[in-house]
């Protein structure tokens, strides 16, 4: 059964043992460090270059933190449409079941 984001959400503030605050950051370099290698690798070779996992994955965070529809992302994030397509992408990869099983761990 595939988990959705919001489960592994819930999993990453649980690991970081964190109430639902509105720091800008919540993935500490430990957890970086479990998560980065689960992605694919980072493209960008085509049009503007393309922000980092982290910085898409922090954004994904502050979506299901905030309940913000995606359009009204923080532009630090990237363009919204982009961790969009990305959080899209990575689902239909099975990647969220994938860093749930790496945080259980």
């Amino acid at each position: 059964m595939a988990l959705s984001i919001y489960e592994v959400y819930l999993c990453i503030m649980f690991f970081l043992n964190l109430e639902r605050n509105m720091a800008r950051t919540i993935l500490t370099d430990a957890i970086w460090e479990k998560i980065e290698p689960l992605l694919p690798p980072q493209s960008g070779c085509w049009g503007r270059p393309s922000k980092s996992h982290r910085f898409v994955l922090e954004g994904i965070l502050w979506i299901f933190r905030t309940g913000a529809p995606w359009r009204d992302l923080p532009e630090e994030y990237g363009p919204w449409s982009s961790c969009y397509n990305r959080f899209n992408r990575w689902s239909a990869k099975g990647i969220w079941q994938t860093i749930w099983q790496a945080l259980q761990r």
